[in-house]
């Protein structure tokens, strides 16, 4: 029989029968928030496949602390269209984070910073700079000077206006932090800089697409 509860849906997330895997995707798209815990402890044993799954659906219900998981499946997820559903839905998340700017701790911030860094295009990294500077405005911390050196150089040619508020805002918050040393200077590889708006990503394996969440 086809499961009714939450955890009996995550686990035909691994399965190979598209029927099934879809069946357990829209059930568990239908429990919503409340799917969330488990689906959160499922990630920790997730298969490939079925951890990409989990995380999309995290991203769908607009669940900003999945944005840690879905940075940590990524470098697991095939080069196909797997990539481009959770690409959509960390862009969904970054606009949405924009407005929620304590949501994720600094850390993960910085993480999801340097992956924007190579991942996104320009404008879809504006949404971060708009993040960091709320939060430096609304909760500043000396770990916030650690974001200073990936909000600057050539992989931002020119420096967009939201990027050097960001900047601004972070030194006139962290200004009693300011001789704390930082992290060395990201790499400014070429192979790094954003896609042009323009710029095609590539075609994708098969996997259900996200639907988008109103933020």
């Amino acid at each position: 029989p086809f499961p009714e509860t939450v955890e009996g849906l995550v686990k035909l997330l691994h399965y190979g029968d598209a029927s099934l895997v879809n069946r357990a995707i829209a059930a568990l798209r239908n429990n919503g928030d409340e799917a969330i815990p488990a689906m959160r402890q499922a990630l920790s044993a997730a298969r490939p496949a079925q951890a990409a799954r989990l995380a999309v659906l995290l991203g769908e219900q607009g669940d900003l602390p999945s944005i840690s998981i879905l940075l940590r499946v990524w470098p697991d997820l095939a080069s196909g269209q797997t990539r481009l559903i959770v690409l959509k839905v960390l862009v969904t998340l970054a606009k949405k984070l924009a407005n929620e700017p304590t949501a994720i701790p600094v850390s993960t911030l910085r993480g999801f910073l340097t992956f924007a860094k190579v991942e996104f295009r320009a404008e879809e990294s504006s949404h971060l700079a708009t993040a960091i500077e709320r939060l430096a405005r609304e909760a500043p911390s000396p770990e916030l000077r650690t974001l200073l050196p990936l909000l600057k150089g050539r992989w931002l040619n020119p420096v967009p206006p939201s990027f050097e508020r960001a900047r601004e805002a972070i030194e006139e918050a962290t200004q009693a932090w300011k001789d704390l040393p930082l992290p060395a200077e990201p790499d400014d590889d070429p192979d790094a800089l954003p896609r042009p708006a323009d710029s095609p990503r590539p075609e994708q394996e098969s996997l259900p697409r996200p639907t988008e969440r109103a933020t």
